[in-house]
């Protein structure tokens, strides 16, 4: 192949795989996710994928996140379970504070269900990104705030993750081991956030990186006004002492999230599954949780 064929052969790839990110939310099943999983091997850059859920949907995605490309995130073992607990204590009336956004896919699975989605991220690419998608989409009930999450208001040092973009932290030790580049970010916390933006009631997912303690810890006096919390729990987050905080000082009832099997942990305990790291925290005993559940295909386990 000639050197002037490359650039004709690179853009017939690229339109290709705009084809298949762009299916009909109803093929992307996991086999078309498998077939174009290996046909976007080694292509870099972004696409336009309609994420699984609506042909409307025009969402910006990078190829190395495949699942986001060609398949349906919200099908994933590892947050639909999280998902459909946040759906579960949804309320027009409430607003849903998504910590740590990412790329917004939280955000988008619960919007229809809340008043009002705010989306708190901290890497400045990602949070430029997400804005983008949003107007692109007219998604007008989801507002975006760059910031980090944290124990206190002020700025700290941010390590995004160049290797994976979706685990920038707050934390140096979480961020070893990692290509990474830093920047300075604001930092707010819930509590702060909460009456800032004029929130009565809410549901939280946080997921930070390894800063969760400190996260959870800025929640303060805006706990009272929480309606349930979705927690990813890193194995760092379980020696800090996370969920045992939210059971002994948030006077909260912990569940371990696995798949679509809600485990009540009412110490802390819990025997790990490979990643699953999500867990619900809320005032419903199993039975109260049980049937609030059901109807977004979540059970219960009977406690040990």
């Amino acid at each position: 192949m000639g050197a002037r064929d490359r650039p004709r052969v690179i853009d017939t790839i690229d339109k290709l795989l705009g084809v298949g990110a762009l299916a009909p939310p109803a093929m992307k099943s996991r086999t078309w996710l498998r077939v174009w999983r290996r046909l976007s091997r080694g292509v870099s850059g972004r696409v336009m994928s309609n994420l699984g859920i609506d042909r409307k949907l025009r969402w910006e995605v990078p190829l190395i996140a495949p699942i986001e490309a060609f398949g349906r995130p919200l099908d994933e073992p590892t947050d639909r379970g999280a998902i459909g607990a946040a759906r579960a204590f949804a309320d027009p009336s409430l607003d849903f504070l998504d910590v740590g956004a990412n790329r917004g896919v939280h955000s988008l699975a619960v919007a229809p269900w809340y008043r009002r989605v705010i989306a708190i991220e901290p890497d400045p690419e990602l949070a430029a990104v997400l804005r983008q998608n949003l107007a692109r989409n007219g998604l007008s009930t989801i507002e975006v705030i760059e910031a980090a999450v944290s124990d206190r208001c002020g700025t700290a040092r941010f390590m995004r993750n160049l290797d994976n973009p979706l685990m920038g932290t707050l934390e140096t030790n979480f961020a070893a081991g990692h290509r990474r580049a830093e920047v300075d970010v604001s930092l707010i916390t819930i509590d702060e956030l909460v009456a800032r933006w004029g929130i009565d009631r809410f549901v939280a997912k946080i997921d930070v990186e390894g800063h969760g303690l400190c996260a959870i810890r800025g929640v303060g006096s805006a706990m009272a006004r929480c309606e349930a919390l979705v927690v990813e729990i890193t194995a760092s987050e379980v020696r800090d002492g996370v969920v045992q905080y939210l059971i002994d000082e948030g006077g909260w009832r912990a569940y371990y999230i696995v798949d679509r099997d809600l485990r009540p942990s009412l110490r802390g305990e819990f025997e790990y599954v490979p990643s699953q790291l999500n867990w619900l925290f809320c005032r419903l005993d199993g039975s109260q949780l049980a049937e609030k559940v059901r109807p977004f295909g979540l059970s219960v386990a009977a406690s040990s």
